[in-house]
């Protein structure tokens, strides 16, 4: 082994060490599940975006001319957010949603799909309205995708994307230090995700 591997395998280890206890202080309990959840991004960075992005998703639209499909969206809208704030209150996770500003649009697409951005932005296409048939089935649907919102899986995915470009990255160095061939490198970098 050469002086620079085993110098580099010194620090890869302390690296790693390190990254397992960030992950560990990084650990936050999803609301209303207990389940854990890694936290590496930031609410506020997340809804900030979410929110710029929404607003041009609103502003490209088209919104839905639909009256009846839109006022539908709009009340079990506020209907299921606020109930999940209530419960939120109820159980002292109020703070789980401070920076929350539920929004709820209507967007005239054939797509049968509803989604809710992080800051409870949510955008039902009227293609899944045939699907609901009513608002209870909208608030079905509307329920489910505000849950997303409080329980975090953005900030959750975005976290495991940014671990995995961290481990990919750790990986690639470690394979040109350690003098791994070529084939090697691709092989376990294919391996790596």
């Amino acid at each position: 082994m050469t002086r620079s591997f085993t110098a580099f395998s010194t620090l890869l280890k302390t690296f790693m060490l390190a990254l397992a206890a960030l992950c560990l202080a990084a650990l936050a309990t999803v609301p209303g599940t207990g389940r854990s959840q890694l936290r590496l991004v930031g609410d506020s960075e997340l809804n900030a975006m979410a929110a710029t992005q929404y607003s041009q998703m609103i502003k490209q639209g088209p919104l839905s001319a639909d009256a009846k499909g839109t006022a539908m969206v709009k009340n079990a809208g506020a209907k299921i957010s606020r109930a999940a704030e209530s419960y939120l209150r109820e159980h002292g996770l109020e703070k789980e949603i401070n920076d929350y500003k539920w929004e709820f649009n209507l967007i005239e697409s054939k797509d049968v799909n509803a989604f809710c951005m992080p800051g409870g932005k949510v955008a039902f296409y009227t293609g899944i309205l045939p699907y609901c048939r009513d608002e209870t089935g909208v608030a079905v649907i509307m329920g489910h995708e505000v849950a997303h919102a409080i329980a975090h899986h953005s900030r959750e995915r975005a976290s495991q994307q940014l671990m995995t470009n961290v481990g990919g990255t750790v990986l690639s160095v470690g394979l040109g230090v350690g003098g791994a061939s070529s084939f090697t490198s691709v092989v376990a970098m294919a391996a790596s995700g």
